[in-house]
């Protein structure tokens, strides 16, 4: 397959969600499995991306299981799917010359601003889970500079076979708590910009406005559209607009 948009970490939850949109409409796309392509052989990764001939590379994947990346066993995993492909994927779409999109996290927040974060804003992880997708944004910048950077918060949806997302795991304890008329406590999030539109949407909108130069977030692409500033277009009808 090639000239179509490559999804990588398509069996995830905002993978499966991103497959479905552009299934529905009508796009050319590329989700291989583990047994097609593995993101932990590095050596092989850059050469195996080109063969491929996307037109655009979307970067799903990760170690996202925050708690288990604390556990010591679990630090090279993290290390290596939060920063090391990042950085090799950026780096193969850079080569390619073709956009790329990387999905990371409010966790490079410490989250003691009482106020919506923005996306220059002092980053401070306080544990493993954040110091690696950190590290993952910094390997993207340096080696796609026009790449586009997401940070995203909570994601919950039916399509996680592997464990309940946050929402989902309150929401279900939610009703026996409400029955025993108990009183069910969360933590409280991290404090975000703004309500946007669900990530995959957002994703599939790349093409239809011009990016900023330089690493951008989906708001600092949407201030640019805002203000007419100059920006860096991308190659038209790569991703499906909203």
């Amino acid at each position: 397959m090639s000239g179509g948009v490559l999804v990588l970490g398509g069996t995830g939850l905002l993978g499966r969600a991103m497959v479905k949109l552009l299934a529905a409409r009508g796009r050319d796309f590329d989700a291989p499995g583990r047994a097609d392509l593995d993101l932990a052989d590095l050596g092989a990764l850059p050469a195996r991306i080109l063969a491929r001939a996307p037109a655009a590379l979307v970067n799903l994947s990760g170690f996202t299981d925050v708690a288990a990346a604390e556990r010591p066993e679990n630090h090279d995993a993290a290390w290596l799917l939060n920063r090391d492909v990042p950085g090799a994927l950026a780096a193969a779409a850079a080569s390619a010359g073709v956009p790329y999109v990387h999905v990371s996290t409010d966790y490079v927040f410490d989250g003691t601003k009482r106020a919506p974060y923005v996306e220059d804003d002092p980053v401070r992880p306080i544990q493993v889970y954040g110091e690696t997708k950190l590290a993952g944004e910094t390997a993207v910048r340096a080696a796609h500079p026009s790449a586009l950077i997401a940070r995203v918060s909570t994601l919950f949806g039916p399509d996680r076979p592997q464990r309940l997302a946050y929402v989902d795991a309150i929401v279900r304890q939610a009703v026996p708590y409400e029955r025993s008329r108990g009183t069910l406590e969360v933590v409280e999030g991290l404090w975000r910009r703004r309500p946007t539109p669900p990530t995959p949407r957002k994703a599939c909108s790349t093409s239809s406005t011009a990016a900023p130069p330089g690493p951008s977030t989906w708001s600092t692409r949407d201030r640019a559209a805002a203000s007419n500033s100059p920006a860096r277009p991308w190659p038209p009808d790569i991703l499906p607009t909203a």
